[in-house]
């Protein structure tokens, strides 16, 4: 295949380079602002870098608590040929449940706030022709 009389290979790769340049400017900007603005979060500051870190990783950690929850729901039965062995979960079932629940609100507020101050904050930055 070769390229129509009107397609300009070379001018079609230098706009992709620019616009790959103008992302890099666009994102830079992007990270300026989240590590410049500011959010309460559990009664702790943080930037917004931070707390978008710190989404992740409950998010994270809400699906451990979600496996061991579910593991901490039933106890383990070995049949052996007389008796049966009765083993017990590793962690309390109350426990990991309210261990979730703490970490589902801390999500849910921590998502609120970050959307709300979405709509908040402007990116200084300015397209240049």
């Amino acid at each position: 295949m070769r390229p129509v009389a009107s397609f300009d290979v070379a001018q079609c790769r230098a706009e992709i380079a620019a616009l790959e340049g103008k992302k890099r400017k666009l994102n830079n900007a992007i990270q300026r602002a989240n590590f410049e603005r500011r959010i309460t979060v559990a009664s702790e500051e943080m930037s917004l870098a931070e707390a978008l870190d710190l989404r992740k990783s409950i998010n994270q950690r809400i699906g451990e608590l979600t496996s061991q929850l579910r593991e901490a729901a039933y106890e383990r039965i070995v049949y052996k040929e007389e008796r049966d062995i009765v083993e017990p979960p590793d962690r309390d079932f109350g426990e990991v449940r309210q261990a979730l629940e703490e970490r589902r609100r801390l999500f849910r507020d921590l998502n609120r706030r970050l959307r709300a101050v979405a709509f908040e904050v402007i990116v200084e930055f300015k397209d240049e022709p």
